[in-house]
């Protein structure tokens, strides 16, 4: 049976098999719900080193099977070098306790660029929310970095993502996750069951394999 899967949501009853985003301080788990934990670029300016210790000590459960979503963003959030710092933190986190990286990323792809060279992850890193251009797209995809598409999104960038390393998620927009799934299935002539599938073969193997 074909699930569908979300890869990245804020709301908190999905009826797909999602992987919900929180700050440390929002965490209340659920039976059999999953969740990613980091604390938001958008945060950076007013974070203690309690929700620091908290996300430490949560991203050990079991259901939560990712870091972030944190990340860079020039537009929005603390000072860029507060940001990094932030940053290096969670990927410090990820590698230690080997659990995949959920980047928000807003005019700070070259950041990005420049931590994957300097920290050389074994962990999966993937941008949520992805609408950069195919020339940063090939930069990006170049360095193993995935790519995760919600409603908005560069065609070409969707067209030469391949499809090993690109996610679906619903964002802001649960009610948008099957269209999404439509549209992008569409672009890279799959059927809606092959782009589910594999998403789910994927994700599984990511995410999920204990």
């Amino acid at each position: 049976m074909i699930t569908l899967y979300d890869i990245h949501t804020h709301h908190k009853h999905s009826e797909h098999k999602a992987i919900i985003s929180v700050l440390p301080s929002q965490y209340i788990p659920i039976q059999d719900v999953y969740y990613s934990i980091g604390i938001h670029p958008w945060n950076s300016d007013n974070y203690q080193k309690d929700d620091i210790d908290l996300l430490q000590q949560y991203i050990q459960h079991h259901n939560v099977v990712a870091v972030g979503e944190t990340g860079i963003d020039r537009k929005r959030g603390a000072c860029i070098e507060q940001q990094v710092i932030l940053l290096e933190k969670h990927i410090a986190l990820s590698e230690q306790f080997k659990k995949p990286l959920i980047l928000h990323v807003v005019h700070g792809i070259d950041i990005i660029l420049n931590m994957h060279n300097k920290y050389k992850p074994s962990q999966q890193w993937i941008i949520h929310g992805y609408r950069g251009n195919p020339i940063t797209t090939r930069q990006l995809l170049n360095k193993n970095i995935q790519l995760s598409f919600n409603h908005k999104f560069n065609i070409e960038s969707v067209k030469i993502t391949p499809i090993e390393k690109l996610w679906i998620e619903s964002d802001e927009n649960p009610e948008l996750l099957e269209e999404n799934y439509r549209k992008i299935a569409l672009i890279k002539n799959l059927s809606v069951d092959e782009l589910k599938l594999s998403t789910q073969l994927r994700a599984e193997k990511l995410f999920f394999q204990s």
